[in-house]
C-alpha cells in the first residue's frame, strides 16, 4: 500500500512540473500591447509577468527578456538581423540598471548607449 501511494504521490508531482515548465514559457511580443511604458497581456489585459522573445523575418532571435508586473525587468538582449550582438543590460521597474553593452552592426561600442546605468541615467563608462 505503501508503494502504491508513493507512486501516485510522484507521478502526481512531475505531472504539476511539467505543467509549470509549459506555463512558464515565453510568450512572442506580438502577445502584448503597451500603454503609458506597462505591457499588458492581450489574452487578459492585465500586466504581463513573465518572459518574452521576438524574432527578425529570417528567423534569428531580435531580442529576449522579462517582465514584471508590465515592467522590462532582469536581464535583456538583443540582436541585429545578422544575429550579431546589438545590446544586453538589465533593467529594473523598467528601467535600465547596472552595466549595458550597446554595440553597432559592425561590433564598435555605442559610447553613449553603454556603461553602467542607474535608474535609466548613465553614471559611468
Amino acid at each position: 500500500m505503501f508503494f502504491f501511494k508513493t507512486t501516485i504521490l510522484t507521478v502526481g508531482l512531475t505531472l504539476l512540473a511539467l505543467n509549470h515548465s509549459v506555463l512558464a514559457q515565453a510568450v512572442s511580443s506580438d502577445k502584448l500591447t503597451h500603454r503609458n511604458g506597462v505591457a499588458y497581456s492581450k489574452v487578459d489585459n492585465e500586466p504581463y509577468d513573465g518572459d518574452v522573445l521576438n524574432f527578425h523575418s529570417n528567423g534569428q532571435l531580435d531580442f529576449k527578456g522579462g517582465y514584471k508586473n508590465g515592467r522590462k525587468d532582469g536581464i535583456w538582449v538583443g540582436y541585429y538581423f545578422d544575429g550579431q550582438l546589438k545590446y544586453r543590460g538589465r533593467y529594473k521597474n523598467g528601467k535600465r540598471n547596472g552595466r549595458w553593452d550597446t554595440k553597432t552592426k559592425f561590433g564598435q561600442t555605442k559610447k553613449w548607449h553603454s556603461g553602467v546605468f542607474k535608474n535609466d541615467v548613465r553614471v559611468s563608462d
